[in-house]
């Protein structure tokens, strides 16, 4: 009877085992998809180990860049800006005509050079782009 009761024990204990809550997600992200949409990448936990840059394209006249990142994590995207005193944006859309949603940024603090834009959904198209101060010509990265 002893030798039942353990074995009982020791399945039940097997069970609560897998059902316990990993570290990994307990930081899940905060997000998905165009639930994402008008969040801060960093804020949400999308700008994780899943990241990825996507495209680049800089501004005419040399500089600024702009980055298209994708988190895997969120199945979003957004712009960043390499370089102070310049205009990012990033834009979705349903067919590479209409803008489903648009989020821009004006990067102009000197301090810190690296800054992005809110995220977008990556379900749909979406680009990023960029506008030096000095310029009214803007740069877009291609659709993805």
């Amino acid at each position: 009877m002893r030798r039942l009761l353990i074995i009982v024990m020791v399945g039940a204990i097997s069970l609560i085992s897998l059902t316990v809550v990993h570290p990994s997600s307990a930081l899940a992200a905060g997000c998905w998809a165009s639930g994402c949409r008008g969040y801060d990448p960093e804020y949400m936990g999308c700008a994780d180990s899943s990241t990825q840059n996507l495209d680049s394209v800089t501004a005419p006249g040399g500089t600024p860049t702009v980055t298209l990142r994708y988190s895997g994590s969120c199945d979003a995207a957004w712009a960043r800006g390499d370089h102070y005193w310049a205009n990012i944006e990033i834009q979705e859309s349903t067919d590479q005509v209409h803008i489903l949603a648009a989020y821009g940024i004006s990067v102009s603090d000197s301090y810190d050079d690296v800054d992005w834009s809110y995220m977008v959904s990556f379900g749909d198209w979406t680009r990023a782009c960029v506008q030096a101060y000095a310029s009214d010509q803007w740069a877009c990265t291609g659709w993805h």
